[in-house]
C-alpha cells in the first residue's frame, strides 16, 4: 500500500464530525451532551474563561458584579412567586397543601408541594450564595482580583451561584409541569410537559452552541478574531463558517485558557505601564517647573514655618 493511501485510510478527527454541514449548528457545536441541557455560559469553563479574559481588575470586576446583580433579581421574581403559589388560596394549592399535611405519598398533589417546596429551598440558597458572592468581591481591590478569582477557590466561589441556579430553574419548570397535570386533561398537560422539554432543550443548546463559539475563538478578550477590512467584506454565512473553521481548529488544537489570553494580558500590562510612567514623567515634568519658578516652599521655608508656629 502506498503512503498516499495509508494518508487516506487516516481516520479523521471525531471534531470535525461536530461540524457536519448536515447538521444543525446548535446540535453539533455543543461539546457535551450535558450542554445541552445546562447552558455553557452557567458552566465553570465559561467563569475561567471570563476571569482570564479581563486583564484589568476593573474590567472583571464590573463583569463579576454584573452577572451577580442580574442573578439577585432573577433569583427574587423566582422566590416570590413560588412562595405566592405555596400559600395561594386558590383551590389547587389547597389540595397540595392538604395533601403535604395529611402526607398522601401515593396522590400527584403531594409530589407537587414536595417539588415547590425543594425550589423554594433551592431559591433562597442560591440567593444567599449569590449575594455573599457579591459582597465578598466587591470589596477585594483592582490589583488582587485576578489572584483571588484565578485561584480553585475563587472560581469555585464565583461558579456556585450558577450550580445553584441551575437547580432553580429545573426545580422552577418541574413544579409547574405537575400543576399542568392536577388542573389539566391527560392530553394537553403531557402536550405542554414535552413541548416545554424540547424549546428548554432547543433555547439552551443554541446558546451552548454560541458560548462554545465565543469561547474557543477567545472572543471575550479586547484582541479582534477577525481583520476588520476581511470582517466588512464578508457576508452573515460567511462570517459564520469563518467562526466554526476556527471553533473547530481550537477544539483540534486545544489550547489552555490561561495560556490563550496569556498575549493579551501582556499587551495590556506594557500598554498600562508605558501610561503610567508618562503621566509620572509629566508630573515630575510639572514638578520642576513649579518649583523653578519659587512657586513651592523649600526644606528651609518649611522649618521658617514650623518654628514660627
Amino acid at each position: 500500500m502506498s503512503v498516499v493511501g495509508e494518508k487516506r485510510c487516516l481516520p479523521q478527527p471525531k471534531v470535525d464530525g461536530y461540524f457536519n454541514t448536515w447538521h444543525i449548528f446548535w446540535v453539533g457545536i455543543p461539546a457535551t451532551v450535558t450542554e445541552h441541557f445546562v447552558s455553557a455560559e452557567l458552566s465553570s469553563f465559561w467563569r475561567r474563561h471570563l476571569i482570564w479574559s479581563k486583564p484589568a481588575g476593573k474590567l472583571l470586576r464590573e463583569a463579576l458584579t454584573q452577572r451577580f446583580a442580574s442573578t439577585t433579581v432573577f433569583l427574587s421574581l423566582i422566590l416570590g412567586t413560588e412562595i405566592r403559589v405555596l400559600f395561594s388560596p386558590s383551590k389547587p394549592a389547597d389540595d397540595v397543601r392538604n395533601a403535604l399535611k395529611s402526607e398522601d405519598i401515593h396522590t400527584l398533589e403531594y409530589w407537587t408541594g414536595i417539588a415547590l417546596c425543594l425550589a423554594i429551598f433551592f431559591s433562597i440558597a442560591a440567593l444567599v450564595a449569590n449575594f455573599t458572592a457579591w459582597g465578598i468581591y466587591t470589596v477585594v481591590g483592582n490589583e488582587n482580583l485576578k489572584l483571588i478569582a484565578r485561584s480553585s477557590i475563587g472560581l469555585y466561589g464565583a461558579q456556585l451561584p450558577n450550580i445553584l441556579v441551575v437547580g432553580v430553574i429545573y426545580l422552577f419548570y418541574i413544579w409547574v409541569a405537575l400543576f399542568w397535570w392536577v388542573i389539566m386533561p391527560f392530553a394537553p398537560a403531557i402536550i405542554l410537559s414535552v413541548g416545554g422539554i424540547l424549546l428548554i432543550v432547543h433555547i439552551v443548546s443554541t446558546y451552548s452552541a454560541l458560548a462554545r463559539i465565543i469561547m474557543d475563538t477567545g472572543a471575550m478578550s479586547s484582541r479582534r478574531v477577525l481583520d476588520q477590512e476581511k470582517e466588512d467584506d464578508m457576508t452573515p454565512s460567511q462570517l459564520a463558517e469563518e467562526l466554526l473553521r476556527r471553533t473547530r481548529d481550537a477544539r483540534v488544537n486545544d489550547v489552555p485558557v490561561n495560556l490563550k489570553y496569556r498575549e493579551v494580558n501582556k499587551q495590556y500590562t506594557l500598554s498600562v505601564r508605558r501610561q503610567s510612567m508618562f503621566i509620572q514623567k509629566e508630573r515630575n515634568n510639572s514638578s520642576g517647573e513649579f518649583n523653578a519658578y519659587g512657586g513651592g516652599l523649600g526644606s528651609m521655608d518649611l522649618a521658617d514655618v514650623d518654628l514660627a508656629d
